[in-house]
């Protein structure tokens, strides 16, 4: 899925895994403008996880502890006012 953020032309891709990283959940490579989520994660998680690396992508001077509890927070925002998954 192609994405433009921030003026810049970006890809999403849903990925089955990440090599050597057993328990990542998904990337964001600023060099490459490409971010990869794993396929196969709940719905509040996959918000979440998009959230997180859209925060990396847009925010990569952001610490990863500031792109954690702002992309927890706004995933859990945007499900209380119904974001769903079509």
């Amino acid at each position: 899925m192609r994405l433009d953020l921030d003026g810049q032309d970006w890809e999403l891709r849903w990925v089955r895994r990440f090599h050597g990283q057993p328990n990542q959940a998904g990337d964001c490579n600023l060099d490459k403008r490409r971010i990869r989520v794993l396929r196969g994660l709940s719905e509040a998680e996959r918000l979440r996880v998009v959230v997180h690396e859209l925060l990396h992508a847009l925010q990569w001077k952001a610490s990863e502890k500031r792109v954690d509890r702002t992309s927890a927070e706004i995933a859990r925002v945007l499900r209380r006012l119904g974001y769903r998954r079509k």
